[in-house]
């Protein structure tokens, strides 16, 4: 299998794929990341899966003999699907009972369920069960308002589309009690730059100075 010429930097690059894939499980545990050329078969490898190497993607484990039925809509490799991690920047698995796969995620209040369904959809729904509502809360003016519906699903089918992908937004998803007050803001049309409600930073301590200079005269 011919190779391509690599410099030091690069080879250090490609190993350092490797690893991520081995790691992800893409690759077999006997796989030696040190020894491993940069033929055409590994290079498509990387450029297959990217997104798991830089993070974007997760790989989960299916029963064997089902990857197959992920195939269509999912990157896999074997039984190893690859599903986006972007959607609920939270970690995937399989859950035997249900037979799909299923990613879990920490949201301000609650947590945040994601589905993938073996035909590409992704249903959102909240972990703790009914008694919430969902939240997104955008700037606008000198204001906040909020994007808000009874579940995920529902949220996604509101959310304007001149704020682009909803899986972008996920991670801004707030879970709530419903509330029966009139006055809790809602989503207004109109042309407005709208930014996500990020949760301020604490302030970190200052520290103290390592000077020493404190000794007598």
């Amino acid at each position: 299998m011919a190779t391509a010429k690599m410099t030091s930097a690069q080879r250090r690059e490609f190993q350092k794929e490797m690893s991520a894939l081995k790691k992800a499980g893409l690759l077999p545990a006997s796989f030696d990341v040190r020894k491993a050329q940069p033929t055409k078969h590994y290079r498509g490898l990387a450029r297959k899966f990217e997104g798991v190497i830089t993070g974007r993607d997760v790989v989960v484990k299916v029963p064997r003999g089902q990857g197959s039925s992920y195939g269509e809509k999912f990157n896999r490799r074997g039984d190893a699907v690859v599903v986006p991690k972007p959607m609920l920047n939270g970690k995937a698995r399989y859950n035997k009972r249900t037979g799909e796969i299923i990613s879990t995620a920490k949201v301000r209040g609650g947590r945040v369920e994601a589905v993938y369904h073996r035909t590409g959809e992704v249903d959102f729904k909240a972990a703790e069960g009914e008694g919430v509502s969902f939240v997104i809360y955008l700037a606008r003016h000198d204001h906040y308002e909020g994007i808000r519906a009874d579940s995920v699903a529902g949220l996604e089918k509101i959310f304007p589309d001149s704020l682009g992908n909803f899986a972008d937004w996920v991670k801004y998803i707030q879970i709530e009690k419903f509330s029966d007050n009139p006055d809790d803001d809602e989503y207004g049309d109109g042309d407005v730059d709208y930014v996500p409600r990020v949760p301020p930073k604490r302030a970190k301590a200052k520290r103290k100075s390592k000077n020493a200079k404190g000794r007598n005269a």
